[in-house]
């Protein structure tokens, strides 16, 4: 027990430093809280696929690894005055089997297809708060024959916005300074009225180049210190608004409702829950991101005893177009009637490095261990994978 706790204070602690962190440095950072867009959106689709082949020479079978993974994962997300919603979905298609050997020459192959997903949407009850009521959708289904959805409803508070293009407008902002177009510094002011100008469509047909002129104007026309750009500062900026950047999604919001079944499996019966969760989305520099989310639900009829909690942490860093690195901590802990508690924990780390636009090369190593009874843990798991992952948009 007292090494659970230990573990839990470790874990819990990183993800307090995290936040503390990341509130001092929102202070003196680029000017992330003051950006408002009227309207946030983006969305997109990629998918990852990684193969492991190993063959044990001196064991039987069960030294043999064979496996593979194929993810399709969807996502989107849309904020307005007094609007929203989120959508993700995932599709996962995974192969393992036995390694034919002289005992036994079949090989066997097993293929398990797994989807899930959620999608909630949001009604803020004035355009000027951030108070709102929410209803959502969970599901999964197993190899098509098992299937879950629960629906969720409550009321919130917070609001996230996507400062992407702030992002872009400060990466404009340095990349001319360094070549001497600019002198004198943009401002936070500046800065935002920037990112406002790069995302504002002016025409369907505007080509790339063509909005690249129109930001090297803006900046001309607008910027402190009457900067001229040279041709190659305008090449710059279109390099700028076309290169691949770490999304940066700013703000928080905390939720609390309940929660039914709609479809269980065969073996789970139907309970109404109440659910609640937060989640905070913080660039503390230009270059690194930090998102914390925490979750929790209980059944009504067990609440405070029976209940699934858990938090999960995240720093990601870009070092440069081609590179982001990241680390992450996550933390569960499940309270059962009658039975010992079992907590999980991780610490991981990945790199993700870019091969051509849209293709990248993930590596990700983790570490994991818990409880299988009160006080006895397993024995630690690490694992490192290289998947390949295409973004389609």
């Amino acid at each position: 027990m007292k090494s659970k706790n230990i573990v839990l204070a470790a874990v819990l602690s990183a993800l307090l430093v995290l936040l503390t962190v990341g509130g001092i440095s929102a202070q003196t950072s680029p000017p992330w809280m003051s950006y408002s867009p009227p309207e946030s959106f983006f969305m997109g689709l990629d998918a990852a696929g990684s193969y492991q082949y190993y063959r044990d020479q001196f064991e039987s079978k069960e030294g043999d690894v064979n496996f593979g993974t194929l993810q399709l994962r969807f996502w989107q997300f849309m904020d307005s005055p007094t609007f929203g919603y989120d959508i993700n979905a995932a599709l996962t298609l995974q192969t393992k089997g036995a390694l034919g050997d002289d005992d036994d020459p079949e090989t066997t192959i097993d293929l398990d297809l797994n989807s899930g997903g959620f999608t909630s949407v949001k009604y803020y009850f004035t355009p000027e708060n951030d108070l709102f009521g929410y209803f959502g959708i969970t599901g999964t289904a197993s190899d098509l024959d098992t299937y879950s959805l629960v629906g969720t409803l409550g009321v919130g508070y917070g609001r996230f916005k996507d400062a992407t293009p702030l992002q872009r407008a400060g990466e404009i902002e340095r990349a001319l300074m360094a070549m001497g177009d600019v002198v004198q510094p943009f401002g936070p002011a500046f800065l935002i009225a920037l990112a406002q100008e790069t995302e504002r469509v002016h025409a369907a047909e505007e080509t790339a180049a063509e909005r690249a002129e129109r930001v090297a104007d803006f900046i001309i026309e607008n910027a402190p210190g009457n900067p001229v750009l040279s041709p190659a500062g305008v090449i710059t900026v279109n390099d700028k608004l076309t290169a691949r950047v770490l999304r940066r999604s700013v703000g928080w919001e905390v939720r609390g409702g309940l929660g039914y079944p709609i479809i269980v499996p065969e073996d789970e019966t139907r309970a109404v829950h109440a659910v609640a969760s937060g989640s905070l989305g913080l660039p503390i520099a230009w270059d690194t991101q930090v998102n914390v989310t925490a979750q929790a639900t209980s059944p009504i009829e067990n609440i405070g005893t029976v209940y699934t909690a858990g938090v999960q942490g995240e720093v990601v860093h870009t070092f440069n177009q081609n590179l982001d690195v990241g680390a992450n901590a996550n933390v569960n802990l499940t309270a059962r009637e009658d039975k010992d508690n079992i907590l999980a924990w991780s610490v991981g780390a990945f790199a993700d490095v870019k091969i051509i636009e849209g293709l990248s090369l993930v590596t990700t190593a983790i570490y994991r261990d818990e409880t299988v009874r009160e006080g006895v843990w397993e024995q630690p798991a690490f694992g490192v994978t290289a998947s390949v992952r295409y973004r389609f948009f």
